[in-house]
């Protein structure tokens, strides 16, 4: 049996090997070959001219094959929607079952009268509308081509508790099931010398945000602004982490421009199996994206017990605490609810009472075996009685 798993990536191809920062070739074997012979990942490639394996990690095996199409600029894409759908189309022809994170490949399953469900980690509405002006044309037809395809699929995984399930219902069978990858176990040590180090007098403070830096509904430049303002108000202890796939020429020349290139670090792409490393050398993190489904990134730095600002889109109140979420709806005054944020953090006091929060909440909602007994379940109960049996099966 061949599964299809359709994502939007995109990966990185060097050497006839495919490389990403968050899809380890275990983990795709991990979670889906339990109940497959073959697995097929479609999805989107740039090829590298230089060995990607410093940054990133290997995606593809021996039972893992991949077939991309060239990764395009959104005006292209959606121009080219044609060909797009035809990529789709034949990419899946020799599956027998197909597990798509878009419209696209779960609209190609139900034409060939494939067996196939739906993984929704995003909201395409806000991904378009944050975008551009072309964006916000197309936001519209893209989300009812969505809502559509998500109410008809048969079986739909949400990495959302609520957000995702009222903004695209599904009349199938569902499940909440968030895509947060924590290691085997919670490490309390890690949390005692976060704790031990904000106690430290005259120290900087160092603010990271964990996303692709090119993409502008990610927000750093209004991190960015904060860090002027609270250079204004003589608060200069700060220094901001961008990790994160992409140019990070913009977003420099936006904090040259603000006073604060001085503040900001440029750390590129940090592979999954590193990233942790990270999050434990930053202080308090902060997700101040247009866009978000579940956000992992919030997920996995709250696990290291790292207080958190966001702002309160998608499925972001589902993990911070009310008081250090920012409306995204009054873009203008999103810097300010950060300095706010921040201004309350310094405080070691309420610094520890929010990381040990996190650290138990996150740990306990997000830890690998609670997710992973879940998801097995359900793909479990899935393949039982939808894509492994053939149609006129009964369970």
């Amino acid at each position: 049996m061949k599964l299809a798993l359709v994502l939007n990536g995109p990966f990185i191809e060097y050497g006839g090997h495919y490389y990403s920062q968050d899809w380890p070739s275990k983990v795709l074997e991990m979670r889906y070959l339990k109940w497959f012979d073959e697995l097929v990942v479609v999805s989107r490639e740039r090829k590298s001219a230089d060995d990607p394996s410093g940054k990133l990690v290997q995606s593809d095996s021996a039972r893992i094959e991949f077939r991309c199409m060239k990764e395009k600029s959104r005006v292209s894409r959606i121009l080219g929607r044609k060909s797009e759908s035809d990529f789709f189309m034949n990419a899946i022809a020799d599956c027998d079952a197909v597990i798509s994170r878009g419209w696209n490949g779960a609209k190609a399953a139900r034409k060939q009268n494939k067996k196939y469900m739906m993984e929704v980690v995003g909201c395409v509405w806000d991904a378009y509308w944050n975008h551009s002006l072309l964006g916000k044309a197309v936001a519209v037809p893209n989300l009812l081509v969505q809502k559509k395809e998500i109410r008809i699929s048969p079986y739909v995984l949400y990495v959302s508790r609520e957000f995702l399930q009222n903004r695209y219902p599904t009349n199938g069978i569902s499940a909440g099931i968030s895509d947060v990858a924590l290691p085997e176990k919670a490490d309390v040590g890690i949390l005692n010398k976060r704790i031990y180090r904000i106690h430290e007098s005259n120290r900087k403070w160092i603010l990271g945000t964990a996303a692709a830096i090119n993409v502008a509904y990610k927000g750093q430049r209004f991190v960015v602004d904060a860090l002027s303002i609270l250079k204004e108000k003589g608060m200069n202890n700060f220094e901001y982490w961008l990790a994160g796939s992409g140019s990070s020429e913009v977003i420099e020349a936006y904090a040259k421009e603000k006073g604060v290139f001085e503040n900001i670090k440029v750390i590129g792409s940090v592979p999954h199996d590193k990233i942790f490393d990270w999050y434990d050398a930053v202080d308090i993190y902060i997700q101040p994206s247009l866009q978000e489904g579940l956000c992992r990134s919030l997920g996995e730095a709250m696990s290291r017990g790292i207080p958190c600002i966001a702002t309160d889109v998608g499925g972001n109140p589902e993990l911070v605490d009310a008081e250090y979420l920012v409306s995204y709806k009054d873009k203008m005054n999103i810097p300010n609810g950060i300095v706010k944020a921040l201004e309350r953090l310094v405080n070691p006091e309420e610094y520890e009472v929010v990381s040990r929060s996190n650290f138990k909440k996150a740990n306990e909602n997000y830890s690998k075996e609670y997710l992973d007994s879940r998801r097995e379940a359900f793909y479990t109960a899935v393949s039982y009685t939808h894509l492994t049996l053939p149609t006129n099966s009964r369970v």
